[in-house]
């Protein structure tokens, strides 16, 4: 009988060892912060969405502890591949974009760190609506991943 609980108690305490854990909310460092990003900014929206989330956005710049700012923020389409009749195979989607993070007097903590993503998906003239609904994901997706970096940089001063 001991041994069969050994047995069946060894590959929990490997997992519970191993220092595994799902990836939650990082400590922010700050109360509350401010997005100040150009219109239509994916990142922007999905940075006041994560703080929102947390309940750390700011109602406006003034007064705000922490100001994020985005700029030269880009967003390119490239052709990886052409088939052999001279059609697109496969795109690479670029998301490069500056953030400055400055405190509530206006001094810079941290200036121009780059941020970047992309992803590769290939394509197909006869599943088009298909192919654009995806590549909207994917640059949903690179929007996602940026703000969680930018908050993790911020979060842990790795800027």
């Amino acid at each position: 009988m001991k041994r069969r609980a050994f047995f069946l108690a060894a590959p929990l305490l490997a997992l519970a060892g191993c220092g595994f854990r799902l990836r939650g909310v990082n400590a922010m460092p700050f109360t509350s912060a401010w997005v100040e990003a150009g219109e239509g900014s994916l990142l922007g929206q999905q940075l006041r969405e994560q703080l929102h989330d947390q309940r750390k956005l700011h109602a406006g710049s003034k007064g705000a502890p922490l100001v994020i700012r985005l700029s030269q923020e880009k967003l390119e389409k490239q052709i990886l591949s052409l088939s052999g009749a001279g059609r697109v195979r496969e795109y690479r989607l670029i998301y490069e974009v500056r953030m400055d993070v400055r405190d509530a007097y206006g001094k810079a903590l941290f200036e121009a760190i780059p941020l970047f993503a992309q992803r590769d998906f290939t394509y197909n003239d006869s599943q088009a609506l298909a192919k654009e609904t995806e590549e909207a994901s994917l640059r949903r997706d690179m929007a996602i991943e940026l703000a969680r970096q930018a908050l993790t940089r911020i979060a842990y001063g790795r800027l």
